[in-house]
């Protein structure tokens, strides 16, 4: 085979047995290509996620060490899966966590087994000679070929009046992973994961194709747009059921790293980065309309309210182009901070407030001719900015450095700081909900906010290296 032959072979690639381990820690290689499945498994082949709930329970109980966790074929056979919670506190678990991950053959599967390396207690039993237990915990499941499967662990102690309770395990498959009140996480290097936004918890996880990024959500279709940096591609997944529906293909080294829906979900505007184009896609259809030309390295895309008008945020270049998007060309460019920049519109899209990396000021654009209205000296190398349209305070958080700053619009001055537990790269903000998303790549996390309290009410811990947040119904 030549190698013109070879990247005509389906892009994706499969994983060995040598990386699976990498896998399952949240940081998968990739290997030779399988041109029989166009996902990152080898044939035959899905992964089994297990998070565990936040605990509940009306007592104390003994802390466990989490010895080995398996998934149980119907013939009895015990296959391992990789622990990643390997102890189980009440300080643990004050949240949900990811539990354990595994590449499993496909097939139908009778449950779960989990051994824990003291003490569990029994209640019936001295937890000093339960020092190595081992449970079967019944939950039938089917692992699909180049699919995954999400199962929920319920920790319970029950009301045994003793100080250590007996622990106990219950396993489920969600109920509904895909709702109106969901959110996505994309992840390097193929994985977006679903959560809950009313209880914070991840439902549902699909692999994806390489470097997914930006995102679209249409939520009368049910259908979820996912940019695809590495395959140059937008993959199409159904929300209601969580499957890739299918796949639409742009031109090769393009990039695509960012995503708009606009026209009720008729046209996709996909930003390519590496070309240094905008593409208009009809999604219904799967193909691509038109593209034109833009700045150098276009890597980020904010649409007007009345979707005359995009911005785009050329981090080659330095530039901003304004688009007109009814004629599908670009209007005008303007020099903003070098490097990589990040803007939010401002109320009635009437400005725009822009920050980067590489300097300690934030300008304020007229979002009509790009001229600059103001500019502020702010902390230094705010890399991603989101915007509370209730209250019109602007949150920030500076590269390199723990922490989000909050700015009142007028003067620019900070009133104060959220704690975050170390750099944070991106922010979405949830407004009807008065949330704030975090990105902390460092602890591969996303952290919540209460924008009322000012302080982390929880965190999500997506499958991967979390990239961008996208919540459903939420412009």
């Amino acid at each position: 085979m030549n190698r013109t032959e070879r990247k005509q072979q389906c892009p994706q690639l499969r994983w060995n047995a040598g990386v699976i381990l990498f896998v399952l820690l949240l940081a998968v290689s990739c290997a030779r290509p399988n041109p029989n499945n166009s996902h990152f498994l080898a044939a035959k082949e899905g992964v089994l996620f297990l998070y565990a709930a936040p605990l509940r329970m009306p007592q104390a109980f003994a802390p466990c060490a989490v010895e080995t966790v398996s998934a149980v074929q119907h013939n009895g056979q015990h296959l391992p899966l990789t622990v990643q919670l390997p102890h189980i506190t009440s300080q643990e678990l004050t949240r949900q966590r990811r539990f354990a991950a595994g590449t499993l053959p496909s097939g139908d599967y009778s449950g779960l087994s989990l051994r824990f390396s003291a003490p569990l207690p029994h209640e019936n039993s001295p937890s000093a000679e339960l020092r190595q237990q081992e449970l079967f915990i019944p939950c039938p499941f089917r692992i699909e070929e180049g699919k995954s499967a999400l199962i929920q662990l319920a920790l319970t102690a029950p009301n045994s009046g003793v100080a250590t309770g007996s622990l106990q395990v219950t396993a489920a498959l969600p109920p509904q992973p895909f709702t109106a009140l969901s959110g996505s996480v994309s992840s390097s290097p193929c994985f977006v994961t679903f959560f809950d936004r009313q209880t914070d918890e991840v439902t549902g996880v699909v692999i994806t194709g390489e470097e997914p990024g930006g995102m679209a959500i249409d939520l009368e279709r049910q259908r979820l747009y996912v940019a695809l940096a590495a395959s140059a591609a937008v993959e199409v997944i159904d929300t209601a059921s969580g499957r890739i529906l299918s796949r639409i293909k742009l031109q090769g080294g393009d990039e695509p790293a960012d995503l708009a829906l606009i026209n009720n979900g008729r046209t996709l505007l996909a930003v390519n980065r590496a070309s240094s184009t905008l593409s208009f896609i009809d999604p219904l259809g799967e193909f691509e309309e038109e593209r034109i030309s833009v700045a150098a390295g276009p890597h980020r895309i904010v649409v007007a309210a009345q979707e005359d008008r995009a911005w785009l945020f050329c981090v080659d270049s330095g530039l901003i182009s304004l688009i007109d998007l009814p004629n599908r060309m670009e209007r005008k460019t303007m020099a903003i901070v070098p490097g990589e920049a990040t803007g939010v519109l401002g109320r009635r899209d009437e400005v725009l407030y822009i920050a980067g990396q590489a300097n300690a000021f934030l300008q304020v654009l007229d979002a009509a001719t790009l001229q600059t209205q103001q500019l502020f000296v702010v902390d230094n190398g705010l890399q991603t900015l989101a915007r509370d349209p209730m209250t019109g305070l602007l949150y920030g958080a500076a590269r390199s450095e723990p922490g989000i700053q909050v700015y009142e619009p007028q003067g620019m001055n900070r009133i104060a700081t959220l704690i975050a537990p170390n750099e944070i790269i991106d922010l979405t903000l949830d407004g009807t909900r008065h949330r704030l998303y975090a990105i902390a790549p460092e602890s591969k996390t996303v952290q919540i906010y209460s924008l009322g309290g000012r302080h982390a009410v929880n965190a999500l811990e997506p499958v991967g290296e979390p990239k961008r947040v996208l919540l459903f119904g939420v412009r």
